[in-house]
């Protein structure tokens, strides 16, 4: 038996993998389908390991460098939309020699796809019970700071983040950030907890939509029948509603940008709160009826060109080699027609130009690869953020292969069904047929702009600054499917609009005209826009062309490509009826 043994080890070090695979997709394996979500993929290294890891998501692969010693880990997270849930993830893990190490697939469960998420940060996972059973399919996750995306499109199917338990030290910048920007462009956060509350977190002061003060020896009972449970006093900060109105608020809640903050002065997960019958009812003051959606939808791609006409030095090097042509064969024929062996003469000619055109017609190929975007920058109304997201048309006449590269901090996806490759940069690549295939690429960034907008006996007293160094071009308001237009916008303007000056809003978005055609699609997605009380009784629109580099999506090989640029900012009417 000894000998047996020693004869069987090499065999069984030889066939045990040199890497194990552990993969988490979603939130706690929730998975909503058709937005951004989360996966986390772990991989502990029996032996080293240099390489990549491959994870197959549908028709995507996605890769990363892979660095792991002998017993030591790596993990790999990335943000990914899944759109056909009954297809398994596939993660595999290469050598240097591209060699397959191990390979695992994660099946997806169909018992784990929701229509929403409610996340809770807390380090005892229960109080979201209720969550079951729900008509709109939610689900309730509990996290730990490790498992926050670090990218706010990560949260796009969430429909509410619960702040309890936060270890600071266990956060990234990345994953803070990612937070912030989620709640401006439309996110719901609900703060609650004795520990979070009396923390004072420099990054979630500024989120928070009440000073938080100790509590006095004789507060209040929160709601009947649940005793003294209030953990500490709120006092709002400006603009914010409270629960009850008069005497020591129990519930405040702001605005942050298009989202809203919410702050409980008792624990949402202590027993006594969890035991009580009316805490459903509670919760579904903070549960929105649907996620906010930004104005910029997928459909926005039927107003951009599919066509692209042979560039102007193309045309040119045709028309003068065509007339060489011509030229080069009529002197050759006039002076050596007449002369024995004047045929490899002009065989030599004809040669010369064959050669010629096809160069230029391989060059006309090449660029006839081209790139239509258009951006829509959607200032959110806090911290200077807007959400931009943008539509691309890859103009294929001759298929083949391509690299698109987005911009930092962006993610980029395919919304025609193709087989591509994602780098851990954001770049994705691939092969084509020849067509036209469409991208959308979505980010946060900096746009210091802020608007004002009054109503008076006179008409509606506008304001709007710009900070961005840039001018918004050919800006227009728009008001309840009426438009009035402004000057160009360098840094600051006001403006009287008079009832008598607004004009119907254009909405043929059939015109041909790129800048007319998109402005007239998002004019008509305005007027049935679902604005949220909380931007205010009636929101006055800005709509202006501008041009930021920031915001382009590149194409390997190609030069200047063909783009739109929109500036789209939302303000509070008040005063008047």
């Amino acid at each position: 038996m000894l000998v047996l043994f020693v004869l069987a080890a090499p065999a069984a070090l030889a066939s045990a993998p040199a890497a194990q695979v552990t993969a988490d997709v979603g939130f706690s394996g929730w998975i909503v389908p058709d937005v951004w979500i989360p996966i986390r993929v772990e991989v502990t290294g029996e032996q080293a390991v240099e390489g990549t890891v491959e994870i197959q998501v549908g028709l995507a692969v996605h890769r990363h460098p892979l660095r792991v010693a002998a017993g030591g880990r790596q993990r790999v997270g990335l943000s990914a939309v899944i759109a056909d849930p009954r297809r398994p993830l596939v993660v595999s893990v290469r050598d240097s020699t591209g060699s397959i190490v191990t390979q695992q697939r994660v099946p997806l469960a169909r018992d784990r796809i929701v229509s929403g998420v409610v996340l809770a940060l807390t380090a005892e996972a229960a109080g979201l019970e209720f969550l079951s059973g729900s008509p709109r399919r939610q689900a309730g996750a509990y996290l730990r700071e490790r498992d926050l995306p670090d990218h706010w499109a990560a949260y796009e199917g969430v429909d509410l983040v619960v702040l309890r338990d936060v270890d600071e030290r266990a956060t990234s910048d990345r994953q803070r950030r990612a937070l912030r920007e989620w709640v401006a462009q439309g996110g719901r956060l609900l703060v609650t907890g004795e520990r979070l509350l009396r923390q004072r977190l420099p990054w979630l002061a500024d989120l928070l939509p009440a000073e938080v003060t100790p509590l006095p020896a004789t507060a209040p009972a929160p709601f009947p029948g649940l005793g003294p449970q209030s953990i500490a006093v709120l006092r709002p900060k400006p603009g914010a509603t409270r629960v009850p109105s008069a005497g020591v608020p129990l519930v405040v809640s702001r605005a942050y940008g298009r989202g809203v903050v919410t702050a409980w002065a008792f624990d949402a997960f202590a027993p006594s709160v969890r035991a009580w019958s009316g805490r459903v009812a509670l919760w579904q003051q903070v549960l929105p009826s649907a996620r906010l959606q930004p104005v910029a939808r997928p459909s926005l791609t039927e107003v951009v060109p599919t066509t692209r006409t042979l560039s102007g030095i193309a045309q040119t090097q045709i028309v003068v080699l065509a007339i060489l042509y011509v030229l080069a064969v009529r002197v050759v024929l006039r002076r050596f027609a007449a002369r024995p062996g004047r045929w490899p003469s002009l065989a030599a000619v004809v040669l010369v130009f064959t050669l010629a055109l096809y160069a230029t017609a391989a060059g006309a190929r090449r660029a006839a690869s081209a790139l239509v975007q258009m951006s829509v920058l959607e200032s959110t109304g806090a911290a200077d953020l807007a959400r931009v997201t943008t539509y691309v048309a890859l103009l294929q006449p001759y298929g083949g292969s391509y690299m698109l590269t987005p911009p930092e901090d962006s993610l980029l996806r395919p919304l025609t069904p193709l087989h591509y490759t994602a780098s851990a940069d954001g770049s994705i690549s691939g092969m084509t047929e020849p067509g036209v295939f469409f991208f959308e690429t979505v980010r946060m960034i900096s746009l210091p702009v802020t608007g004002t907008a009054a109503s008076t006996t006179t008409g509606i007293e506008f304001a709007y600054e710009n900070r961005t160094g840039g001018v918004v071009s050919a800006p227009a308001v728009y008001l309840n499917g009426q438009s009035q237009s402004l000057p160009d916008i360098s840094a600051r303007l006001t403006a009287t609009l008079a009832p008598g000056a607004w004009m119907p809003a254009d909405r043929n978005a059939a015109t041909g005209d790129f800048a007319r055609d998109a402005r007239a699609w998002i004019t008509a997605r305005l007027d049935g826009y679902n604005t949220p009380a909380i931007i205010g009784y009636k929101t006055l629109w800005l709509l202006g062309e501008v041009r930021d580099a920031r915001v382009a999506v590149h194409l390997q090989g190609a030069g200047d490509q063909r783009r739109l640029d929109l500036l789209l900012s939302p303000i509070t009417v008040t005063g008047g009826r």
